[in-house]
């Protein structure tokens, strides 16, 4: 698998800022322990082919704000819905370093101490799935003859950084066992499925799978030699495994030493590509039904687009997209970011998400937070159609 994360530099004259982000973006990733392959590219054009998972940076100059190219990039990054992220010096005039085609978009301040260091944690990491609260992996199995695998996946990934959920741990004794796993399942964006002999019997494995393909989610699958497929998998990706690599544990097998780390190389690249398409799915659904009442559409960054008209007919709209089940830190950003975008307060704030099951505490709480902020939270099969806009 061609695990690649794509680094749009966008600049003419700053390239003392490039290189003292990729330092940083490599320390950062040497501190997690997370080996991928990064490539940094300055050209980003609209017949650009985007596989990978992918962030823009625009390193802002008065010279790269009157290029050609540079604007270019950045209406390419726009088109393609990739977040990207204006960085600027702090106390300069944005208007004679930022285009105007991002003007919306709240920028970077290039400041303090080990700037680099805070653009690549805060955002660039968190923004290919590489790290911070997105890095959630719900490991499917049976436990016949998938235990030791699993109990290595929840291991080696718990230790990479990932939030995992396995449910010989996380669910207590007496709980209900459906109910528990598709509050996870609707709580994260990647499934892990290990296709071991026993597993194409399994109702519990098909199930979460075929919720997973319901809900446009990330899977991967590690498929053991001599396994059935599960049903509906055939054009899913898989991690093939041999019998070589592959040991025994009492009655159980387990990963080899050798080919462990390979395997959490690949789930790190699978976990990022199927956030990175989940979003595209999320951001583009509402970002087509947006298109029709507003003039201006712009993909602002976390998982936010900004709505604008230039007219009194309609208020501006921030919309912020989860992946995952709507939590009270999502209303608190997405009312934080209406404070800091142009300083306007009374922008409408809309919260989207595409949960099929909500606890009715989950639901009090949130309607608690909401209050009397000006915010809204829809599914997003209630806001394709119009009703909502």
């Amino acid at each position: 698998m061609n695990g690649i994360y794509m680094v749009y530099l966008i600049h003419e004259d700053r390239e003392q800022w490039a290189e003292e982000l990729k330092q940083a973006i490599y320390a950062e990733l040497k501190r997690l322990g997370i080996e991928v392959h990064l490539d940094f590219s300055y050209e980003l054009e609209k017949t650009t082919e985007l596989n990978h998972p992918a962030i823009a940076i625009y390193l802002s100059s008065e010279n790269g704000c009157k290029s050609n190219r540079c604007r270019d990039a950045i209406r390419a990054a726009l088109s393609f819905g990739i977040l990207i992220i204006p960085v600027i010096e702090s106390g300069i005039d944005f208007m004679y370093r930022i285009p105007r085609e991002l003007n919306p978009i709240n920028a970077f301040i290039w400041s303090g101490i080990s700037p680099a260091d805070k653009l690549s944690r805060r955002y660039v990491l968190p923004e290919l799935g590489l790290s911070e609260k997105e890095r959630k992996v719900f490991i499917s199995y049976r436990r016949s003859d998938g235990l030791s695998m699993a109990d290595q996946l929840f291991d080696a990934l718990s230790r990479r950084g990932f939030t995992t959920f396995m449910d010989l741990y996380d669910i207590e004794s007496g709980r209900n066992v459906q109910r528990e796993i598709v509050e996870y399942l609707e709580s994260i964006a990647f499934v892990l499925v290990i296709e071991s002999p026993d597993a194409h019997r399994s109702k519990w494995i098909y199930n979460e799978v075929n919720f997973a393909l319901q809900h446009h989610m990330g899977i991967s699958i590690i498929h053991c030699p001599s396994a059935n497929l599960i049903p509906n998998t055939n054009d899913l990706p898989r991690i093939n495994i041999i019998n070589e690599e592959l040991i025994n544990d009492g009655k159980y097998k387990k990963f080899s030493d050798c080919v462990l780390p390979y395997i959490i190389n690949e789930i790190e690249f699978c976990h990022a590509d199927g956030l990175l398409r989940r979003r595209r799915y999320l951001l583009e659904s509402v970002e087509n039904e947006a298109q029709l009442y507003y003039n201006t559409c712009l993909n602002i960054g976390n998982w936010t687009l900004f709505l604008h008209n230039g007219t009194n007919q309609k208020e501006d709209t921030i919309i912020e997209i989860t992946p995952r089940t709507p939590s009270a830190q999502d209303l608190y950003c997405l009312d934080n970011l209406s404070l800091q975008l142009n300083n306007i307060s009374q922008v409408r704030k809309l919260l989207i998400h595409s949960t099929s099951y909500m606890s009715q505490d989950r639901t009090n709480l949130l309607g608690w937070v909401i209050n009397n902020r000006l915010m809204e939270i829809f599914h997003l099969d209630h806001f394709i159609g119009g009703c909502i806009l």
